[in-house]
């Protein structure tokens, strides 16, 4: 007897996460707010938009991990391995 997934429950996002994550940098940079789940959601409401407590966490997520890359002078983007040298 095959298997039929179950339908899929909820409504649809309004926004998609690199939307949500753009409107929730230019409230903390821009105005010079800490990124918390708080700023994020009030920011992201003002929009017009809804946004669940997963995908708030993983907005202020990426937020936060941006935030710490910048703060080290690093991009987004993982560093590269270093290779090990050779002892002289």
């Amino acid at each position: 007897m095959p298997v039929t997934p179950t339908p899929r429950r909820g409504r649809r996002p309004a926004a998609d996460l690199d939307t949500l994550t753009a409107i929730g940098r230019a409230a903390t940079t821009g105005q010079g707010k800490p990124v918390t789940r708080d700023t994020v959601q009030t920011a992201i409401r003002d929009q017009g938009l809804t946004i669940g407590a997963a995908r708030l966490a993983e907005v202020v997520r990426r937020l936060k991990n941006t935030t710490a890359d910048n703060a080290l002078g690093g991009s987004a983007a993982p560093a590269a391995p270093e290779t090990a040298r050779p002892a002289s």
